[in-house]
């Protein structure tokens, strides 16, 4: 139901809600590993050649994550990588961790477990207490800081602080609903409300703002490198762009054949794209 991309563009990362894993594949083959040592990278091609599970030598580790619900509303979901550490002379992010959240067994307990990026082990495990949606959590993305921020499905936004893994947490505004999310270059979290309008979260102040003429189902989130907030509109239907500095809405794109937008996401060029259920993007 989550993924995300490393980086420097080596690796994704999957959330598999279903199984309680988290799984890791790289995007080159220079990156894979020849276990089977035959001299090559044995490595599905397209849908048509799928190898059995095991023998994809592309995918780099999965983890089963701990003291997790067995039902899929407790799977993993908020998901993301951290920066890492850029390496100069080779430009490949080193030292990266995985921030992965999910609700427990237990009632009113979810967690934020950490991961090794390189291996995939579990290093460290937040438990959030008083969690009473019947969701896990639910979106994440880190700060420029280096802080992770997430959020409940129409519930809370938290931030753990990670040098000493303490958590904070705010209420939503009245009537928010949040549903995807993500941080923009100034640390700032952008919020869509399903249902509800798009609102903006500054720690500076610890105050939300909501933007007018954003009433909608609002699905991903994702800020470009030039100001913008592009959030997935269902009902209406299309992708609404939000001018981050001034917090208004610049302009809702309609699409001919629109019918449930979810995933959004910004390229290397700056070109975005959206993802939706009807099989397009």
């Amino acid at each position: 139901s989550r993924t995300s991309v490393s980086l420097d563009g080596r690796f994704v990362v999957v959330a598999n809600r279903q199984s309680n894993t988290v799984t890791m594949i790289a995007a080159q083959e220079e990156d894979c590993v020849d276990s089977n040592n035959n001299n090559q990278i044995d490595t599905s091609q397209n849908n048509n050649d799928l190898l059995a599970w095991g023998t994809d030598e592309c995918v780099i580790w999965q983890t089963e994550l701990e003291e997790i619900g067995d039902d899929i509303q407790a799977g993993p979901r908020a998901l993301t990588w951290d920066a890492g550490e850029l390496n100069q002379q080779t430009c490949k992010v080193e030292n990266a961790s995985v921030w992965v959240g999910y609700r427990d067994v237990a009632q009113n307990l979810a967690h934020i477990s950490r991961l090794n990026g390189e291996t995939g082990a579990i290093e460290d495990t937040i438990d959030i207490n008083g969690w009473t949606a019947n969701w896990g959590p639910y979106g994440a993305a880190m700060d420029p800081d280096g802080d992770l921020w997430f959020t409940g499905l129409r519930r809370n936004l938290y931030r753990v602080n990670t040098d000493d893994l303490s958590v904070d947490t705010w209420a939503p505004p009245q009537n928010g609903q949040f549903y995807g999310m993500s941080v923009d270059p100034e640390g700032k979290s952008w919020m869509g409300g399903c249902s509800g309008p798009v609102s903006v979260f500054d720690p500076a102040d610890e105050s939300y703002n909501t933007i007018a003429g954003t009433q909608a189902c609002h699905r991903g989130v994702a800020p470009d490198g030039e100001g913008n907030i592009w959030v997935a509109s269902n009902g209406p239907c299309g992708l609404v762009q939000v001018d981050a500095e001034t917090e208004t809405l610049v302009k809702f794109h309609n699409f001919a054949q629109c019918s449930t937008p979810v995933g959004v996401s910004v390229d290397i060029d700056g070109d975005v794209w959206m993802v939706d259920q009807a099989g397009w993007a």
